[in-house]
């Protein structure tokens, strides 16, 4: 089955230097894979950028970014030969996302498991967990 992606920019970090005003040292970005038969998948990820890994020919001024120049950087770093299987993790959080999805599996709350009262507070033990010698 095939899957289409959506990146978009959900923040991003900047900072100043004397040779940089505005460079973009971090993003945080979420990723939609969507199935053919409509179903989706969600993967947020972080993603650093060193200031001193700046290249000066190829700084782009912070006014003159775009989403799409951003996610391409983005997508440099999740593809990179550098971290080969960081594409993989990402394209798996998002299968299990619709495996879930498609499954309508949930995760029950203790307090909401049948055997369980109405509420459930968890009192830590007092004394020693270890036995004398």
């Amino acid at each position: 089955m095939a899957r289409t992606y959506e990146w978009s920019v959900k923040q991003i970090k900047k900072a100043d230097n004397e040779d940089f005003t505005g460079a973009i040292i971090g993003t945080q970005w979420k990723l939609i894979g969507t199935d053919d038969d409509g179903q989706f998948g969600q993967f947020d990820g972080a993603t650093p950028f060193k200031l001193e890994h700046i290249n000066p020919d190829d700084y782009t001024p912070y006014e003159e970014l775009t989403e799409e120049i951003v996610v391409e950087w983005i997508k440099n770093v999740a593809s990179s030969s550098n971290n080969p299987t960081y594409w993989q993790h990402i394209d798996e959080v998002i299968t299990k996302d619709i495996y879930t999805k498609r499954n309508n599996i949930k995760l029950v709350p203790i307090e909401s498991l049948p055997w369980s009262t109405a509420s459930y507070d968890y009192v830590m033990p007092t004394g020693s967990m270890i036995p004398p010698i």
